[in-house]
């Protein structure tokens, strides 16, 4: 059965710095499955009827109180794919649009097609634009961002994107699964 996190704010102010802060104002609670049981009240009776004060409760979900996520991935909405239109983005450009600040996850900052990330608040929303490939690096994402010139001729120069990739990586190929689709940040 999925868990689905749900977070309760104590006030509408909470919620409202929510946008543009990490989620320490407010409690976090995750749906657990509990299995069908036999309920039993204490009973002083010295009865052999044991199903007195017992009652069956059906099999449900409760909220669990949980430790709030720290961070979020947030989308890119720049094109930062290598080409004429493609964007060199930072990590802090793409956090303040969300009114927020970088941060990591096991320490990864990015996704993209080739580093996709399936782990973190909110992986369930990236949008893979430019599509995926494979799963990269265990489906964690990147360690690093990556500003791209493209090309020797003077028209290609200014071909420009931003590629996620990662620190130990050997030689790149800046496809357009390369490029940053999503940012981590708190």
């Amino acid at each position: 059965m999925s868990k689905f996190t749900v977070c309760i704010f104590a006030s509408a102010v909470s919620f409202i710095a929510l946008a543009g802060s990490a989620q320490a104002a407010g409690k976090c609670y995750e749906d657990v499955w509990v299995e069908a049981k036999l309920e039993c009240a204490g009973s002083d009776s010295k009865s052999a009827d044991f199903t007195t004060g017992c009652k069956v409760v059906a099999a449900h979900m409760e909220k669990q109180e949980i430790s709030c996520p720290v961070g979020k991935w947030v989308n890119v909405t720049a094109e930062t794919k290598v080409g004429t239109s493609g964007k060199v983005v930072t990590l802090a450009q793409v956090c303040a649009t969300a009114g927020m600040v970088p941060y990591n996850i096991n320490g990864k900052v990015c996704a993209s097609g080739e580093r996709p990330a399936r782990a973190g608040n909110g992986w369930e929303s990236i949008v893979y634009k430019y599509g995926l490939k494979g799963g990269g690096n265990g489906n964690d994402g990147g360690d690093k961002l990556q500003a791209v010139n493209s090309g020797s001729s003077s028209i290609l120069k200014s071909a420009r994107g931003t590629m996620c990739y990662d620190y130990n990586m050997g030689a790149k190929n800046d496809t357009k699964q390369d490029a940053v689709i999503a940012v981590y940040c708190k």
